[in-house]
């Protein structure tokens, strides 16, 4: 016997979708830091932010902001607008099932 449970279907490699794994890890990566978390705090209380305003909440520096930025547009989280030199942030509404799922919302 190969197996300890014949009955078993014994799923290989080809059974995951990729593309879907990918995106769940993006997902949760981009929740597992506590600035990124604050800035989603942030972003409930308010609709829109700039990075300045970001910055100046959290006592952090433009690249530190931007990359976790970065981080949360990847994982779905957040929307950025441009309008000029100023980079704008909201919250994506397809995130709100997963933030109330890890009690965020």
């Amino acid at each position: 016997m190969d197996t300890c449970r014949p009955t078993l279907q014994i799923l290989g490699k080809e059974s995951f979708d990729e593309k879907e794994i990918t995106s769940i890890v993006k997902k949760t990566n981009a929740l597992a830091n506590k600035i990124r978390i604050k800035i989603i705090k942030l972003l409930l209380k308010n609709p829109e932010l700039c990075v300045c305003e970001i910055e100046k909440a959290l006592d952090l520096k433009q690249s530190k902001v931007s990359y976790h930025l970065a981080l949360l547009v990847n994982g779905g989280f957040i929307n950025r607008r441009q309008s000029g030199p100023w980079s704008y942030y909201t919250l994506n509404h397809n995130a709100s099932a997963i933030l109330q799922l890890f009690d965020i919302a």
